[in-house]
């Protein structure tokens, strides 16, 4: 499959002082967490470490695992860690990010850290994130409450925003590490916020957190925790890909299969469900009907029909174990997803508004919104923190 569509967008030079080195191994700095005296919470006073600024903690936007995010601005917000959730190694990280600034004002980046009353390090400031979770995509009576005119080219546009900002991180040899839809947000097809950047993976700093449905085989074999190991570019492609494939098929995962176990046993096994017929590179004819029977009932086969050829090839030639670009050392890059995905788009601007192909749940009948919104989920997602074990269970682009 190569790519010969030409992307029509101009892209930024990026100078060697904006890149993160690439490490091989894991840092030495202890992950001993560190004694504060006192952890502000909302209405306290914090300020900021280089700028030596003041600010209130307004309120509470989103609380996680490790502390909770307030509003201190019109367009900043600031991250308190838990007690006992901060560490040496967390510390040294965020300053080393401070260190080579994100630009992009929707990439929720660390500004500055924060200290409390007693000149304690407490947390950060970044810009705010706005809109819903994009796991929301997935949930047909919220997207007709909440975006009713929008069409699958208003999809794929959100899509190929999203893969243009792991570009602009990749291109700084930033990895993301635990890639989900609950780690980006969306108000539109163009505008959307990633969240959680303290957890990217930047030098000898990994990922210590990890959602095994989009985790690859080769780690999730390893049985080493995320926070003991630094992922490669081949691991980050194959979880970018998942996440493209949950927004082209309306949420459903590519190794959920019919009667089968959970998508990250499958990964395991290489069980893609789709088949997919073409030429390959090396002129040879692709039909695996291995696994067709375990497509899932309901629409799903309609809504990979309806994807371009091109599309399809470059899913299953990843997801599929006889694809071209299943091996990491192959993997389809976020530069080359742009390219297909902007070529997809280029496609659908030309369909009739109400063609099938244009539809975001095509041949679905209408149901009482009451009976979706009990309906469970396509995918449920289990986090591994950093204290958890692993399941043992670039296309280059042609000229």
């Amino acid at each position: 499959m190569a790519i010969k569509y030409k992307l029509n967008v101009k892209k930024s030079v990026v100078l060697p002082e904006e890149k993160f080195k690439m490490a091989t191994q894991v840092n030495k700095i202890p992950a001993t967490p560190i004694t504060v005296s006192y952890v502000p919470t909302e209405g306290d006073i914090v300020r900021t470490y280089k700028s030596n600024m003041a600010f209130y903690l307004g309120e509470p936007v989103g609380k996680g695992g490790e502390g909770t995010v307030y509003v201190i601005g019109k367009n900043l917000a600031c991250k308190i860690y838990s007690l006992g959730k901060l560490t040496k190694s967390k510390i040294e990280k965020i300053k080393l990010m401070i260190s080579k600034p994100i630009y992009d004002q929707d990439i929720c980046w660390p500004i500055d850290l924060v200290m409390n009353t007693y000149n304690e390090i407490v947390g950060y400031t970044m810009p705010i994130a706005k809109g819903y979770l994009l796991s929301k995509i997935q949930n047909r009576a919220f997207m007709q409450e909440n975006f009713p005119k929008w069409k699958k080219k208003d999809i794929v546009t959100l899509a190929f925003t999203i893969v243009e900002k792991f570009y602009y991180l990749h291109e700084r040899n930033i990895i993301v590490g635990d890639i989900n839809t609950r780690n980006i947000m969306f108000t539109s097809p163009t505008q959307v916020y990633f969240v959680d950047t303290d957890s990217y993976q930047i030098e000898g700093f990994p990922c210590p957190v990890g959602t095994n449905e989009f985790t690859c085989r080769e780690l999730l074999e390893t049985g080493s925790k995320f926070s003991e190991c630094l992922r490669k570019w081949g691991h980050e492609n194959f979880s970018l890909a998942i996440l493209i494939y949950v927004l082209f098929m309306n949420g459903k995962h590519p190794y959920a299969i019919r009667g089968g176990s959970d998508p990250a046993t499958n990964i395991k096994q290489d069980k893609f469900p789709f088949p997919y017929e073409a030429n390959n590179s090396r002129g040879e004819i692709i039909s695996d009907q291995r696994y067709i029977d375990l497509i899932p009932v309901g629409p799903w086969k309609l809504y990979w029909e309806l994807l371009p050829q091109y599309i399809k090839g470059a899913f299953y030639s990843t997801f599929n174990d006889k694809g071209n670009y299943h091996n990491p050392n192959q993997s389809i890059s976020s530069e080359s997803w742009m390219i297909l995905i902007y070529q997809y788009l280029d496609e659908l601007k030309l369909e009739k508004k109400n063609s099938l192909r244009n539809a975001i749940f095509p041949g679905l009948p209408d149901v009482e919104r009451s009976v979706i919104k009990k309906a469970k989920t396509p995918i449920i997602m289990h986090r591994n923190v950093e204290s958890t074990n692993l399941n043992k269970y670039n296309i280059k682009r042609k000229k």
